[in-house]
């Protein structure tokens, strides 16, 4: 299964960047575009990051679009902070984006230090969600206080989130690149359910 994915990001990889589906905008930011599978979006992301991984899946059971980002300054640096998107379909457990948002919340709340910071309405390309700030030590008590910001929506029959994971001493830079990733994410197309 790892050798799949593996191979599968790629492939991808390969397809998009030929295609041109990583684009720069200016020397701060850079644009994802993904024109493939259930869904189209794009958006712009802070250009000190490097595109990872994607997977996809769209079998009749299970429908979903991972994507990660990661900080490309040092080896530390790209194991805490990163920019993660997800889409998929409802569960029985997870029926909309709130039921999602609190199934996350739940994995995270036994964390070290956990503290939710900022949960509050916000507006993903004109649709209604949810954002969250929360903080915790990363990997264990004595780490070093990890943040995380996300949005959560529902559209087109699936539940969307966009987070960004960041350390303390760049909260200001990161905050604006997530302002800017939410300002400039546009859904193209996608094949409801």
């Amino acid at each position: 299964m790892i050798k799949r994915r593996i191979l599968l990001s790629l492939l991808i990889f390969t397809v998009f960047t030929a295609n041109g589906a990583i684009t720069g905008c200016d020397d701060n930011y850079k644009t994802f575009a993904l024109e493939e599978g259930f869904c189209h979006f794009s958006f712009q992301y802070p250009s000190r990051y490097r595109w990872e991984t994607i997977d996809l899946a769209d079998y009749s059971n299970t429908r979903f679009i991972s994507i990660y980002f990661h900080e490309s300054h040092t080896e530390e640096s790209s194991s805490l902070s990163y920019i993660s998107v997800s889409i998929r379909a409802p569960s029985e457990r997870e029926p909309d984006y709130r039921a999602g948002l609190e199934s996350h919340l739940e994995g995270i709340r036994t964390r070290p230090e956990y503290q939710l910071l900022i949960r509050e309405p916000i507006m993903v390309d004109g649709r209604q969600g949810e954002m969250i700030v929360y903080s915790y030590r990363f990997p264990r008590v004595d780490g070093p206080t990890k943040f995380e910001i996300g949005a959560f929506s529902d559209y087109g029959g699936y539940i969307w989130s966009i987070s960004m994971s960041y350390l303390e001493s760049n909260s200001v830079e990161a905050k604006t690149d997530f302002e800017h990733i939410l300002e400039t994410f546009n859904i193209l197309w996608i094949d409801k359910q």
